[in-house]
């Protein structure tokens, strides 16, 4: 009798049999994202990347996958000063998405980035949208 299922596998199921938007494969939670789907069905991903730049990140879309990765940053003190406290991470990552198969059209997707946070949208295919259907 299975009395305890861990919150991973449970989320692996739902997306295995729901085909929710996608299946996160995160070996790490750096950088923080949030991913969401609005009424349309389009998918939105946000990463919050304080003290990144646009041009220190890269992002990559492959067929039904996503790679966000940076080399990091590293910001140099003035000579002769010495750091107190270091709290901003800029350390290098790579992080890879995959979308449910087909569901999003990867081709169409928009990305920008502003004060900090990497905002990506990808459109779902018109093909997976729903369509209400008139009773007869």
């Amino acid at each position: 009798m299975l009395k305890y299922i861990d919150k991973d596998l449970l989320d692996f199921i739902e997306d295995a049999f729901f085909q929710t938007s996608m299946y996160l494969k995160e070996s790490e939670s750096f950088p923080p994202m949030d991913a969401y789907q609005d009424a349309n069905g389009d998918l939105h991903m946000k990463f919050a990347l304080a003290g990144y730049g646009k041009d220190t990140i890269d992002l990559t879309l492959e067929g039904d996958s996503i790679s966000v990765s940076s080399k990091g940053i590293d910001y140099k003190l003035d000579e002769g000063s010495r750091m107190l406290k270091k709290g901003i991470k800029g350390s290098k990552f790579t992080n890879k998405y995959h979308l449910a198969d087909g569901k999003f059209d990867t081709s169409k997707a928009e990305a920008e980035f502003n004060n900090g946070i990497l905002s990506l949208m990808i459109p779902i295919r018109e093909s997976q949208k729903l369509k209400k259907l008139e009773i007869k």
